[in-house]
C-alpha cells in the first residue's frame, strides 16, 4: 500500500511524443489508398442520426436503466435523511378509548391528546442523522460512478464501431483498386503467359477483397447495433458517426495514477462514505443504552365537562432486555469491521486495475508508433512498384505484393490506433477521471 500516501503530482513525458506518433499515423491514413464512402442503410429507412461521443454519452445516460436505479437510490437516501431529522421535532398524537366496564351499564369514553418532545437522547438522533448523511453523499457518488461506466461503455462501443467502420471502408477501395487493376491487365497486348498469371492473381485477390468487405460490413452493422442498444434507439434507427476531440488527453506516471484512482474513483469514495457510516452506526447503538429525557403535555377528556390537562417530565431507562442492546452494539461493530474490510478490499482492486491499465496504455502507445512506421515504409514500396510498374507493366506482381502489403499495414494501424483510444478509456476509467455529468444535490 505504499502508494496511498504518494502526492498526486507528475507530468508525462511521454505525451508530447504520443501526439507527434498520433500525427504521423493521420499522415500515413491520408497517404495510403484513399477511403470511398458506401451505403449502409436500406431505402426508406429513417434518415441516420448524427451522434458525436458526447451526444452519444448524455443520451445514453438518460435512458440508461442502471442510472435512473442509482437516481431512485439518491432520493431514497435524502428522504431518510428527511425522516431522521424529524426526531427533534415534537410529535402530537391523538387517543380515543372505549370501555366496556362488567357491572356498568353505559361504557365509558375518553378522549387524550399527548405531545412529546425529546429532550436529551445522549446523541442518539444526531448521530442516526450522521449516518443518514453519509449514506446519501455514498449514494451521490454511486450516481456518479454509475454514470462513468455507462459512459465508459458507450465510448468503447463507439470506437468499436468507427473502427469497423474504417476497416469496411479500406476493404471497399481495396476492392475498387483490384477491379480496376484487373481491367487494365485485361486490356494488356499481346496476351501472353505472364499476362494470363497476373490476371488469375488479380482475380483471386478480387474474390477474397469481395468476401472481406462483406464481412466488414457485417461487422460494422453488428457494432453499430450494439451501439445504437446501449443508446436503447429503435432496432431500425440507423446512426452517422461523428467523431470530436473526445475525452482529454492523460499525463502523468504510473504512481501519479494510482494515486489519481485513490483520490477520484467514486466507487471508493463511497465504500469510504459507507464506512463512515457504519461507525456513526456504532455510536447510535451505545447511545441507545443510556437513559433519555423527554417532556410531555398530555390533555385529558377532551371534549367532556371534566377536561383537564398536565405536563411532565419522562425519564425513561432500559433495566433489563435479555441483552439485545448489547448483541446490537456487537453487530454494529461487525458491520464497521466488514465496511473497513471492503474498503481495503477495493483500495487493493483498484491499484491493481490501474496497473493493468496503464501497462495496457503503455503498450498500445508503442504499437501505433510501430504500426506508423510500418505504414510509412509499406506506402513508400508502393510508391516504389508503382514507378517500376510504369515503366515495366511485367512488374505486376511486384505492384499486387506491394499494395498488399500497404493495406495489411493500414488495416493493421487502424487496429492499433483504436486500441489505444480504448486503452485510454479503460485507463480514465480506473482512475475515476473519466467526466460525467454533476448531479444536482437535493438536500
Amino acid at each position: 500500500m505504499h502508494y496511498r500516501n504518494q502526492s498526486a503530482s507528475g507530468f508525462c513525458p511521454q505525451l508530447p511524443a504520443m501526439k507527434k506518433i498520433l500525427l504521423r499515423a493521420l499522415g500515413a491514413i491520408a497517404a495510403a489508398v484513399p477511403f470511398l464512402a458506401f451505403p449502409l442503410t436500406a431505402a426508406g429507412s429513417p434518415a441516420p442520426i448524427a451522434l458525436t461521443i458526447p451526444a452519444s454519452v448524455h443520451l445514453a445516460i438518460t435512458n440508461s436503466h442502471a442510472v435512473k436505479l442509482a437516481e431512485l437510490g439518491v432520493t431514497q437516501a435524502a428522504l431518510t435523511v428527511q425522516k431522521e431529522q424529524t426526531g427533534y421535532r415534537p410529535s402530537v398524537s391523538m387517543t380515543h378509548e372505549h370501555t366496556q366496564i362488567e357491572r356498568s351499564a353505559k361504557p365509558d369514553y375518553g378522549n387524550y391528546i399527548i405531545a412529546r418532545l425529546p429532550l436529551i437522547d445522549n446523541g442518539q438522533k444526531k448521530n442516526l442523522i450522521r449516518q443518514s448523511r453519509e449514506y446519501y453523499a455514498g449514494a451521490q457518488d454511486a450516481l456518479l460512478h454509475t454514470k462513468q461506466q455507462v459512459a465508459a461503455g458507450v465510448m468503447l462501443a463507439y470506437y468499436d464501431a468507427l473502427q469497423a467502420g474504417e476497416q469496411a471502408q479500406l476493404r471497399f477501395a481495396t476492392r475498387q483498386w483490384l477491379t480496376e487493376r484487373l481491367e487494365k491487365l485485361r486490356q494488356v497486348q499481346p496476351w501472353d503467359e505472364h499476362s494470363l498469371w497476373a490476371a488469375e492473381r488479380a482475380e483471386a485477390e478480387l474474390k477474397q477483397a469481395e468476401h472481406d468487405y462483406r464481412h466488414a460490413v457485417n461487422q460494422q452493422h453488428r457494432t453499430t447495433r450494439s451501439l445504437a442498444r446501449l443508446l436503447s434507439l429503435p432496432a431500425e434507427q440507423a446512426v452517422a458517426l461523428h467523431e470530436t476531440a473526445g475525452q482529454p488527453a492523460i499525463s502523468g506516471s504510473l504512481e501519479h495514477m494510482i494515486q489519481s484512482a485513490l483520490n477520484h474513483r467514486y466507487d471508493l469514495k463511497q465504500l469510504r462514505k459507507d464506512t463512515r457510516a457504519s461507525e456513526w452506526n456504532v455510536k447510535a447503538a451505545v447511545s441507545n443504552t443510556r437513559p433519555t429525557v423527554s417532556w410531555l403535555f398530555v390533555l385529558s377528556d377532551v371534549g367532556m365537562p371534566e377536561q383537564y390537562w398536565y405536563t411532565t417530565v419522562s425519564v425513561t431507562a432500559n433495566l433489563f432486555d435479555g441483552n439485545r442492546d448489547r448483541l446490537k452494539i456487537r453487530q454494529a461493530n461487525l458491520e464497521a469491521a466488514k465496511s473497513r474490510e471492503y474498503l481495503e478490499q477495493k483500495m487493493d482492486e483498484i491499484i491493481f486495475d490501474t496497473e493493468e491499465a496503464y501497462s495496457h496504455f503503455q503498450l498500445a502507445t508503442q504499437a501505433l508508433e510501430r504500426e506508423t512506421g510500418a505504414v510509412q515504409q509499406a506506402a513508400a514500396a508502393y510508391t516504389t512498384a508503382g514507378a517500376g510498374y510504369a515503366q515495366n507493366p511485367r512488374t505486376v506482381g511486384g505492384l499486387l505484393n506491394a499494395h498488399k502489403a500497404l493495406r495489411t499495414a493500414r488495416s493493421e494501424l487502424i487496429n492499433a490506433g483504436y486500441n489505444l483510444k480504448r486503452c485510454q478509456v479503460s485507463l480514465m476509467r480506473s482512475t475515476g477521471l473519466l467526466p460525467v455529468e454533476d448531479t444536482k444535490p437535493l438536500l
